[in-house]
């Protein structure tokens, strides 16, 4: 019916019609390699997806038209096209929801929490094993605690995009947002113990590392990485959501012998490194500003305390 992507105009691109046809097609239609549909969480995450590609090519040079069907992509817009794009996506969800319900699958794949306690127990145990490559996960796990977000973008944090903030004595890391396309700001901090803080687990991995800073740089990249380890990997969420297995005790799926003196109990059952969720996730719901949800964020880390307490 639109024909190919790289065919189409920029009013079909910037207009609402293709998107409709698009969502009823990941809603309805589509199907993965293992013949399922797509869950009530990813089906939107793609349409958006077409959406941001629609974005690159004409948010800054379109037409004025265009400029304004694109403020469907903000979360703070009030314009028409934001309201609709709001209300499909909610659509897309409730039929999704429906059809699972209806074929008996689960509706819900929420695993449980990993909170500030158990990050501190896993650094607690990885500073007890003692070697290079505990401290190495002791500093990525410290690091995508910090991030409250998606654990794979820790791989993206770089030393050129790290800036010493003088006020709030902290460091701050520009880190991209892969379903977005853009960068979030990651305060990076002291801890209320040696457990959870930033510039002691840094300190730790440039200690166990006989490289020291140069193991930053990978052969023939120029960009200094913090964790190049993770940077290299595959899929880094998966290698910190491996981490966190290793820690389990005993016996169950993923522990790790080498961790067997150390095992952390207060692991939830099946984690993942999806679920490095804080209490400052509270945040998320409060008016939108960026640098104060930014150190709000950074406030609960370093005391501890819940959000609505700050």
């Amino acid at each position: 019916m639109f024909g190919k992507w790289d065919q189409l105009s920029e009013e079909q691109r910037c207009s609402d019609e293709i998107y409709s046809h698009f969502a009823e097609f990941l809603t309805y239609t589509y199907t993965t390699a293992a013949g399922s549909h797509l869950c009530s969480s990813t089906a939107p995450q793609y349409l958006s997806t077409l959406i941001n590609m629609a974005k690159a090519l004409h948010g800054a040079t379109g037409t004025d038209t265009s400029k304004l069907f694109l403020t469907c992509l903000d979360p703070n817009s009030s314009t028409t096209a934001a309201k609709w794009l709001h209300r499909l996506k909610q659509n897309m969800k409730f039929a999704i929801f429906n059809r699972a319900k209806e074929a008996g699958q689960p509706t819900s794949f929420k695993k449980p929490p990993i909170y500030l306690n158990c990050i501190r127990d896993m650094a607690k145990a990885l500073a007890l094993e003692r070697s290079p490559k505990s401290a190495s996960s002791a500093f990525a796990l410290s690091c995508a605690w910090f991030s409250v977000g998606r654990a794979a973008e820790t791989a993206f944090m770089s030393i050129d995009n790290i800036d010493w903030d003088p006020f709030f004595h902290c460091a701050l890391a520009a880190v991209p947002q892969s379903k977005v396309g853009e960068s979030k700001i990651v305060a990076l901090g002291a801890g209320i113990d040696r457990h959870c803080c930033f510039f002691l687990s840094l300190g730790d991995y440039l200690a166990s590392t006989k490289s020291g800073v140069a193991a930053w740089r990978q052969d023939g990249d120029d960009v200094f990485w913090l964790h190049p380890e993770l940077n290299s990997s595959a899929s880094p969420g998966t290698t910190i959501g491996n981490i966190i297995k290793g820690l389990q005790v005993p016996g169950k799926p993923g522990a790790q012998a080498a961790y067997r003196k150390y095992a952390v109990g207060s692991i939830p059952d099946d984690p993942a490194a999806q679920v490095l969720f804080a209490v400052t996730s509270n945040a998320l719901i409060l008016p939108p500003h960026p640098r104060a949800l930014i150190f709000l964020c950074f406030a609960a880390c370093v005391t501890e305390h819940p959000c609505w307490r700050v």
